[in-house]
């Protein structure tokens, strides 16, 4: 809602949810430049301020353009871990973590992880630092030995379905969180979805994260992420960014869980995607041996028409009762290959529940 002012012969005009948006950027700023003199004052350091002198054997893992991302060492304290490789409690002298390098028109990144603070399923932030170098802040957050969700299914292709189920439930519940924190993640694929030592997935990445309360013009949205999760009503600029836009993104990456394929794998341009995506409504093929009950979901997901799409409540409903119930669930024959790969066909089984 655009507002004009008059002053002094200069006329100014203001969006207001720009100007709030641009108000509590200021105020989260504020608020970390003070609690960062004040840590560096105190040498009683608080729980969330980590000395930049701790982190030690950083390395470069992604360069992007909404952030560094490194590894290192957080020489805190020692503390009483389980080793999964001896299946044992042991003494460790510090912790790796990620460092994720962010600037002041970037904060909103923070914003979204305090958020989400309390989520199970979204990457923990451990701390905030500032590099004495550069005085750039940086988030310091749990690191994941086992790499993004694609590495993971890629070097373990034979998954069965009751683990490939627990990570869907895990990343159903880490959207769910953030979704109900009034958040939509804006950049959901399988490369930000992160899985920890213990094979749980964490979702990562909350650097293009956004209010749902922040309305956008559908035709001034730069589109941002990979081609093949972005949802067709945000190519032909039909909306702005929704939460019903991850939902979509989370039926393409439910999809590529059960294949263990990366969508559209054998696709050779990506403006004939973005062409076949929208106007034919193509969608990654099933895997013919995916549970029927699986497919309801994807579909469902992924509806052409975002305002059929299930919210993350539902799903994370669906899904959890799947999981809990799966010895039960295995009795349901898997889909034949005929009408799986049909996105008209619709699956009424999800949508009534």
């Amino acid at each position: 809602m655009p507002i004009t002012i008059i002053c002094r012969g200069l006329i100014v005009t203001i969006n207001l949810f720009e100007l709030f948006y641009l108000i509590i950027r200021f105020l989260i700023l504020r608020y970390l430049i003070k609690l960062i003199n004040k840590e560096e004052e105190n040498k009683n350091y608080s729980e969330c301020w980590i000395p930049f002198e701790q982190l030690k054997q950083i390395h470069l893992i992604a360069n992007g353009g909404f952030g560094r991302v490194f590894k290192a060492q957080w020489n805190d304290r020692p503390r009483l871990i389980f080793d999964y490789d001896t299946q044992s409690k042991i003494i460790k002298n510090g912790r790796e973590v990620a460092i994720k390098y962010i600037t002041c028109s970037n904060l909103s990144e923070f914003h979204a992880h305090i958020l989400c603070i309390k989520s199970n399923s979204v990457v923990p932030l451990l701390g905030i630092s500032r590099d004495t170098d550069t005085n750039e802040f940086i988030l310091v957050m749990k690191y994941a030995q086992n790499g993004n969700l694609n590495q993971y299914l890629s070097r373990n292709p034979n998954l069965s379905w009751k683990k490939k189920i627990g990570l869907i439930v895990d990343i159903a519940t880490g959207l769910a969180d953030i979704h109900r924190a009034g958040l939509i993640h804006a950049d959901f694929h399988s490369g930000n979805i992160l899985i920890s030592a213990g094979g749980k997935a964490l979702i990562s990445d909350l650097g293009l994260s956004r209010s749902k309360s922040l309305k956008t013009c559908p035709l001034s949205t730069v589109l941002y992420g990979v081609i093949s999760y972005i949802a067709p009503e945000l190519i032909r600029c039909r909306t702005s960014y929704t939460q019903a836009a991850d939902v979509y993104s989370f039926g393409i990456v439910l999809s590529e869980i059960c294949s263990g394929l990366k969508p559209y794998n054998d696709s050779v341009s990506d403006m004939f995607l973005l062409l076949d995506v929208c106007h034919r409504e193509l969608r990654p093929k099933i895997h013919p041996e995916t549970p029927d009950f699986l497919v309801s979901i994807i579909k469902s997901c992924w509806d052409g028409d975002h305002l059929k799409r299930p919210s993350m409540e539902l799903v994370l409903k669906f899904v959890r009762n799947l999981y809990i119930n799966f010895e039960f669930h295995l009795e349901i024959p898997m889909n034949p290959s005929n009408n799986c790969n049909d996105p008209g066909k619709s699956h009424n089984k999800f949508n009534s529940c």
